[in-house]
């Protein structure tokens, strides 16, 4: 390999070291350091399921490549039992959407698989994002059948995102909202995030860091992991565990070794013998010391009685500034539970409860070359048609009262608006609209046309105020855990309709294909 990299070198430069895990550092003739790779990461782009090669070549063959399209994302039921849900991910969204395209290698491993006609590697070669993406602003609060993301695209190329656009949205939502619930479980209590241990895999690791802080509301204040930290500038956050402990002959010589180290900002686990002597041995160490603070953490049994006896035996000692950590398996109802008993704890340390379970998010055509289109294959799982706009509308105190979703172009009026989810139930405008907010707010913006960016897209520090925005908007019997109240999203009339129509016209044809067979 080095004889290989040097042969393509330009005069002056020269390898400094060549690791194992593929980068090559090169020094050229000023003395200035640069890397190459000789282990290319895969292609994300090929991160998708086999059918979406399989339908664009169907789709080549019939003459659909230039079908103009619509495609919504959205899902059906809150999740967590929840009254919320925190659509997040839509930065990596864009990234996939702007590097959307493969490489010869690509193209090679699909050749060894299928037999497909050459018009169709052709157009593979040439394949890249066209079209407009419409989102909801990244961080903002949503319900179930809103379109979190809109595609508007040539039948091809809004079919073959699906995989990677339900993939780069679910996770982050499902991690988004789980931590918002654990800050809204207990928001007089910071807490950081350890899941990397319990993820099922270093990206997840990654986006539960990430979009952990994010959902967090200001009151996740940093990471366990490292790389997230490196990569995102989220604050690295970490306290010495059991092992630590055990490395040495006694436990007070660990503490020692520990605190020689750390000093002030020593955050002692104090369980690995039973929390008292812990309690103790942190305390001797400390005034042995000059400890001006330190931390105290607690990992097993009962965290608020003991958090309490902690907090008695350090302020006894003339400690009340040190902090009581406290983990195990913490999730939002537990730090709710910690609180409900008035538990002694300063930061929780949150894992396992983080990694997400699969958000039921789905995507579907609305509009497929000029036709209104829906699904129907059963009640739970009917679509609703046309391209839309949505509007939330607010209550007089401030509080988001609900959805409304029109056709595209269409403003909210006047009228009578169909309830979506409940068949039955249609209102006038003036009863789901107050003057407090003249103009609706349209939260379904364009994000990316093409290959231009049409929306600003925040950082991370950024997205934390949005949340925490999102969260004042919330009516408190959203928020709640137990039976929390429904957010409706109401169809305007001109869609409700379209939607019957749709519907008549399939019961018709059932009826036909019934009396037939």
């Amino acid at each position: 390999m080095k004889n290989q990299v040097e042969s393509i070198l330009t005069p002056g430069c020269k390898i400094m070291h060549i690791s194992k895990l593929g980068y090559i550092r090169i020094q050229d003739s000023n003395g200035e350091d640069y890397y190459i790779s000789t282990n290319p990461p895969d292609n994300p782009n090929m991160y998708t399921d086999g059918y979406a090669f399989t339908k664009m070549c169907m789709y080549l063959e019939c003459g659909k490549e230039n079908e103009e399209t619509i495609y919504e994302c959205f899902y059906r039921t809150n999740p967590y039992n929840g009254g919320f849900t925190i659509a997040l991910g839509l930065s990596e969204l864009v990234d996939y959407l702007e590097k959307l395209e493969f490489t010869g290698t690509d193209i090679d491993y699909l050749k060894s698989v299928w037999n497909f006609p050459d018009r169709f590697w052709e157009y593979l070669r040439a394949f890249k994002w066209e079209g407009v993406l419409r989102s909801l602003p990244e961080g903002t609060m949503a319900q179930p059948f809103v379109p979190i993301h809109q595609i508007h695209a040539k039948l091809p190329i809004a079919d073959f995102v699906e995989t990677r656009l339900l993939n780069l949205t679910g996770g982050p939502t499902m991690v988004g909202t789980k931590a918002l619930r654990m800050t809204l479980a207990n928001p007089d209590v910071p807490w950081v995030e350890m899941a990397a241990r319990r993820a099922s895999s270093k990206d997840t690791g990654m986006m539960i860091a990430k979009y952990s802080y994010i959902g967090g509301a200001g009151k996740c204040i940093g990471t366990s992991l490292a790389l997230a930290g490196k990569k995102y500038g989220i604050p690295l956050k970490g306290t010495s565990s059991h092992s630590s402990v055990l490395a040495f002959s006694t436990q007070i010589e660990a503490f020692r070794s520990y605190a020689d180290i750390f000093r002030d900002k020593s955050a002692f686990i104090i369980d690995t013998f039973g929390y008292i002597r812990g309690t103790q041995d942190a305390i001797q160490v400390a005034k042995e010391m000059g400890l001006t603070s330190f931390s105290t953490r607690l990992d097993t049994d009962d965290l608020a009685f003991q958090s309490k006896t902690v907090r008695e035996i350090l302020d006894g000692n003339g400690f009340p500034d040190a902090k009581i950590i406290v983990s195990n398996d913490i999730d939002e109802y537990t730090r709710k539970s910690l609180k409900e008993q008035e538990a002694k704890n300063d930061i929780d340390g949150v894992g396992t409860s983080l990694n997400p379970p699969p958000l039921g998010i789905v995507y579907k055509p609305v509009l497929m070359n000029g036709r209104h289109v829906i699904k129907l294959s059963c009640p739970q799982k009917i679509t609703d048609p046309c391209g839309k706009d949505i509007y939330r509308l607010f209550d007089d105190n401030g509080y988001c009262k609900s959805h409304i979703a029109t056709n595209i172009g269409d403003t909210p009026c006047e009228g009578i608006y169909h309830h979506r989810s409940k068949n039955y139930e249609k209102k006038e405008f003036s009863d789901i609209y107050f003057s407090v907010c003249p103009i609706p707010e349209n939260i379904l913006i364009p994000i990316l046309e093409n290959d231009r960016r049409l929306a600003y897209l925040p950082t991370i520090e950024e997205l934390q105020k949005k949340v925490v925005s999102e969260v004042e908007k919330m009516r408190p019997e959203i928020k709640r855990f137990d039976n929390p109240a429904e957010f409706p999203l109401y169809l305007s009339d001109d869609l409700w309709n379209t939607k019957q129509i749709l519907k008549q016209q399939f019961q018709i044809v059932k009826e036909d294909l019934n009396q037939i067979f």
